[in-house]
């Protein structure tokens, strides 16, 4: 009987309405991006994170509507993401994994 238990990676995190809507992690030897706007449309935050990949290691401005040094791989539902019981310290960042393939591919 053997439990699959995921790494957990720490995070830094800004705005937070249910779960965290900025949230910046490292993952290998790259630093990523996760925003969730709020949608006017729906008038709700986006069920989805657009996720980035930054090329270096500057500090980020969590409200700047765009990052030069971010590159935009693909999006993931809020729902896919598993965070600690708090939501607020770690997450499982393997769902970069599927990202960066679909990406480079």
């Amino acid at each position: 009987m053997s439990t699959h238990m995921a790494k957990m990676t720490p995070f830094e995190y800004s705005g937070f309405y249910d779960v965290p809507r900025y949230i910046r992690f490292w993952y290998g030897a790259k630093s990523y991006l996760l925003r969730c706007e709020f949608d006017d449309d729906l008038d709700d935050y986006s069920p989805e994170y657009s996720v980035f990949e930054r090329s270096d290691s500057a500090e980020v401005d969590w409200e700047a509507v765009s990052d030069p040094l971010a590159v935009l791989i693909g999006k993931v539902d809020v729902g896919q993401v598993t965070f600690d019981p708090a939501k607020r310290k770690s997450l499982d960042a393997s769902f970069i994994d599927s990202l960066i393939t679909n990406h480079t591919a």
